[in-house]
């Protein structure tokens, strides 16, 4: 791997990894010149930045937070280490290829999650939604986080700092710089265990999406207390998201209990289906990860496309595309499996319906079910729609 030189506050050109075809990803002559506009007021917004001011200081920083933390953390690591020794047997750890600063390669320690076959298929993507690959106790590691916890290690090694952008694979980093000349941005400083897409973005937010936020804060200064204070918001995040998980195992399992939940996103997040050649938004009482419930059947001909409205604080709305297949009668309605129609269809439903970030996003004020009053028919269904206005 071939390193850049000395990291500065300035905005340094991308790093070109040795692998990768350097007429496929040319460094930009300026990087001022392709920031976004409203560049300087969204770094703020967004969160610290990853750029340290002082190199020796940021790493003594790192060094006195991540101590006491990992001294805190070794119990719990210990518990998870003898459960996943008795439940799956050696080779509780996972080592994974990362590259980090100037693309120097380091191998990131997990806590194993993944049977052999699922390790296999992830090397050059995401592991699918259900695909039934973890191991035994993979899916509460995954789901509450605590799979991270030995990363603290590599950020005593320094190979990591405790914010910054996620790690990610040699393969996959070749594909995304051939793709994006600015991906490199991100190998001008270390990598981190929290960072602004880890913290705030669901697990099948795009590559692309990512890369915009990251480039942005990987030209930015750090801000520690606001980074202190994103770290204590996640740490208390895990912790409450690993005792939900626990009460969750622990609990009698009943039949209507994935129906109740599917009917508590839906009230939280106050849904509503629009069709395309209707105003009239039609309130929806129930959605999982592939299907929505409605109160009654949707009239047909249906629509090859309708919209999911999303509703979010303080009073503003989100919009995904879907496209909607009929299943059947449910016990409290009418179900149909849905696919969302675009990318960002799937960042808005992950994000705010699913809530799967490790710090979701506050659900509107609650109002009176089915959300607002009706306030006339729906022409293409039939039923009581809540008017667009």
């Amino acid at each position: 791997m071939g390193n850049e030189g000395p990291l500065t506050t300035g905005a340094p050109a991308p790093v070109a990894l040795a692998v990768t075809d350097a007429h496929a990803c040319p460094a930009p002559a300026s990087v001022s010149a392709v920031r976004p506009a409203g560049h300087r007021r969204a770094h703020r917004r967004l969160g610290p930045g990853f750029v340290p001011r002082n190199e020796t200081l940021h790493r003594i920083y790192n060094l006195a937070v991540v101590i006491p933390i990992t001294i805190v953390a070794l119990p719990v690591m210990a518990l998870i280490s003898l459960a996943l020794l008795f439940t799956q047997g050696p080779g509780i750890l996972h080592f994974g290829e990362r590259l980090g600063r100037d693309g120097r390669r380091f191998n990131m320690i997990k806590f194993r999650t993944l049977d052999t076959e699922a390790q296999r298929l992830s090397r050059t993507g995401a592991l699918p939604k259900d695909s039934g690959l973890e191991t035994p106790l993979g899916r509460f590691l995954r789901a509450s986080r605590l799979d991270e916890l030995p990363q603290l290690f590599n950020i005593l090694l320094g190979d990591m700092n405790i914010y910054g952008p996620r790690p990610v694979r040699p393969v996959l980093a070749e594909a995304e710089m051939r793709r994006n000349p600015l991906y490199g941005m991100r190998f001008h400083v270390k990598p981190g265990l929290i960072g602004h897409t880890q913290a705030y973005m669901p697990h099948d937010a795009t590559r692309r999406l990512r890369a915009k936020y990251n480039y942005i804060l990987c030209t930015n200064p750090v801000y520690y207390r606001m980074e202190l204070a994103l770290c204590l918001q996640v740490g208390m995040r895990v912790l409450s998201r690993a005792l939900v998980e626990i009460w969750l195992h622990l609990r009698p399992r009943k039949d209507h209990a994935a129906a109740a939940q599917e009917a508590r996103r839906a009230r939280r997040w106050q849904l509503g289906l629009r069709l395309d050649t209707s105003k009239t938004e039609i309130p929806v009482i129930g959605i999982s990860h592939d299907r929505i419930i409605m109160a009654q059947r949707l009239s047909q001909p249906m629509p090859g496309r309708v919209d999911l409205i999303i509703r979010v604080r303080p009073t503003g709305t989100r919009k995904a595309v879907i496209s909607l297949t009929e299943i059947g009668p449910v016990r409290d309605g009418y179900a149909y499996a849905y696919a969302p129609g675009n990318e960002v269809a799937i960042y808005m439903i992950d994000r705010y319906p699913m809530s799967e970030p490790a710090i979701p996003p506050r659900p509107p004020k609650p109002v009176s079910a089915p959300f607002r009053q009706a306030d006339r028919q729906g022409p293409m269904t039939g039923a009581k729609g809540i008017s667009a206005k």
